[in-house]
């Protein structure tokens, strides 16, 4: 069953109770480590605020950035398998181009013309408080804006990925 699935594909992968963010990088500019994560506590949406209340029923535990990618990205395929009416490969390539899904973070849309997600990040910096990394100055940043112009995928895309 598809709770079956999500609760494979979400559970906590350690006792941690952190939603601690990640360090991606150091902003060479400013030595500042820059990080990405979930702001689990700071999104305020009601499918975000259904799928935090689930989780901390089930696992009595915040989610971690893994749990919330893996929950979309099983909900993206039962969306699909709703639009295709099958589990048929060439169908559901079909169904996922241009297939808009709601999330945890916001709708995000499989692009036509490669089924990339636009399914964005929180990037910020990572600042201690209360002895803790968290990420301060964060933002969602939606991954539409990040994405290469179909120009670029026409030219690397082999042609029969296209169809």
């Amino acid at each position: 069953s598809v709770s079956d699935i999500l609760s494979v594909w979400t559970s906590p992968l350690s006792s941690s109770s952190s939603t601690s963010p990640t360090v991606e990088r150091i902003d060479s500019a400013t030595a500042t480590p820059m990080a990405s994560g979930t702001m689990a506590r700071y999104i305020q949406n009601p499918a975000h605020d259904k799928f935090m209340d689930s989780y901390l029923r089930r696992y009595n535990d915040t989610p971690r950035l893994g749990s919330v990618v893996g929950y979309t990205t099983v909900m993206a395929i039962v969306e699909a398998i709703r639009k295709a009416g099958s589990t048929d490969t060439e169908k559901l390539i079909k169904a996922f181009r241009g297939l808009k899904v709601e999330t945890v973070f916001g709708p995000i849309t499989f692009r036509a013309i490669d089924q990339q997600s636009t399914l964005g990040a929180f990037v910020g910096r990572l600042d201690l408080k209360g002895g803790r990394g968290t990420m301060v100055d964060w933002r969602y940043v939606d991954g539409k804006d990040y994405m290469p112009a179909d120009a670029a995928v026409k030219k690397l895309r082999p042609a029969e990925a296209m169809r």
